[in-house]
């Protein structure tokens, strides 16, 4: 009797490889996401249908460890919303076989082997199979400004995630020069969803204080910038390739 209590023990144990894990799966088709997101719950974890409130991330200090960031789980790199959230919050960002290797174990394997931006994080596994990454950089764009300007939906998306890393979002070009004086921040930059809408007057406006004017589409801008770190020359940031 004890034999087969063990045993069913076991069996729920390996059930909840990733208790209490949260987790985002992005660029899969939707038949493929369901079936990642089935296995997630079934093995204990928790699926997030969109990436966090920036509120929710809190004040605390970069140099902590990070149990709270959501893996994410992809098959590359990506330009979507969530792919672009965990680069700006430091996560995980792993190739989806190591979820299945990791079940296949039946426990949770170190990541790197998996990662889509190598180098990204240091991770651990505590002695009771937790997955812990360290995170021991400064956010992202910790000290950095931005305006956007675009349609709603375009502000929206990159402001949670310039947020999310750490960076501060003015809805005015008066409020973002007023905090590079103050020396509130380091760097601003304009980013417009399509320049040739940008007036001549904001652009001039924007040379003069040497705000930077990005010209590229919003996608690779991001993509710049998360993972070239084009804004960050007092090398506050690892550089990652």
């Amino acid at each position: 009797m004890k034999s087969c209590l063990t045993k069913s023990s076991h069996k729920v144990k390996k059930r909840l490889n990733f208790q209490g894990k949260e987790f985002l799966v992005t660029g899969f088709s939707s038949e493929k996401t369901k079936e990642i997101e089935g296995l997630i719950w079934k093995y204990g974890g928790i699926v997030l249908l969109d990436i966090p409130s920036p509120n929710s991330r809190g004040k605390g200090s970069a140099r902590v460890i990070c149990q709270h960031s959501p893996v994410i789980l992809c098959l590359k790199k990506l330009k979507t919303t969530k792919f672009l959230y965990g680069c700006a919050v430091n996560a995980l960002i792993l190739k989806v076989d190591w979820l299945t290797d990791s079940i296949v174990a039946g426990s949770i394997l170190l990541p790197e082997k998996y990662m889509i931006l190598s180098n990204r994080v240091d991770a651990i596994c505590t002695r009771s199979g937790k997955l812990v990454h360290l995170n021991n950089n400064m956010y992202i764009f910790e000290r950095v400004g931005i305006m956007l300007h675009g349609k709603h939906s375009f502000c929206t998306k990159f402001a949670k995630i310039f947020r999310h890393g750490g960076g501060q979002v003015f809805k005015t070009l008066q409020w973002l020069i007023k905090d590079l004086d103050d020396k509130k921040i380091f760097i601003g930059a304009i980013i417009a969803e399509d320049e040739s809408t940008v007036s001549r007057q904001l652009k001039h406006c924007a040379a003069e204080r040497e705000i930077l004017m990005m010209r590229k589409t919003s996608t690779c801008l991001c993509q710049q910038m998360i993972f070239q770190r084009l804004l960050f020359p007092w090398g506050g940031v690892k550089k990652y390739e």
